[in-house]
């Protein structure tokens, strides 16, 4: 993600929480949330604010919340206590603090994607499907337009993002662009949903 990226999301955490906050889940996500599973293990990557890992929480998940910014990830804890959330101070392509076996039905980066260089995109790959259960989500969520704030952001190459998540066995079943839902100008929002297809008995 990049220190810059870290040290902006960690230095102005209490701006960020509260922007994130603004957002109901239900509207960040209602294109993919029919096809939740009823429950199970997330892997909420880049929590922010802890909105996400929440509302998660409360559809029967238990969610691992990964978040790298120090400032945030503790505004996070603090807002929200439910015991079906544990927190990590991490990030990609490292996922070092989650335990190597354990695996998810939801794997879940919403405006994470684009904070990572090619490079790290690439070995962030091995780690996500080393996590994802068969039959299991991994939802992208993917901010286009520039940053004005100092972030940095790097332009995501959609045909070569479904072209690993080909190689690495995955099957598209959700492509959508939406309007910003903050109304910034020439900002607008691209999710895709793949799937891991179920593994043979």
């Amino acid at each position: 993600m990049g220190k810059t990226n870290i040290a902006i999301y960690h230095e102005k955490a209490t701006s960020f929480f509260n922007l994130y906050e603004s957002l109901k889940f239900e509207n960040v996500h209602a294109d993919w949330l029919a096809l939740l599973p009823n429950g199970g293990y997330a892997l909420d990557i880049g929590a922010g604010s802890g909105r996400d890992a929440a509302k998660l929480a409360a559809r029967g998940f238990y969610v691992f919340a990964v978040e790298p910014a120090a400032a945030l990830l503790n505004l996070a804890q603090c807002a929200y206590t439910t015991a079906n959330i544990r927190w990590f101070k991490d990030q990609l392509p490292q996922l070092a603090a989650i335990p190597q076996s354990q695996t998810f039905d939801l794997i879940l980066l919403s405006a994470v994607w684009m904070h990572l260089t090619p490079q790290e995109r690439a070995a962030s790959w091995p780690q996500l499907i080393k996590h994802l259960r068969s039959d299991g989500l991994l939802v992208f969520t993917l901010r286009v337009g520039e940053f004005i704030d100092g972030r940095i952001g790097y332009t995501v190459d959609l045909q070569q993002l479904n072209k690993f998540a080909h190689e690495y066995g995955l099957t598209l079943v959700k492509s959508c662009t939406n309007a910003d839902k903050l109304n910034r100008e020439n900002i607008t929002w691209q999710t895709l949903v793949f799937k891991l297809p179920m593994s043979e008995a």
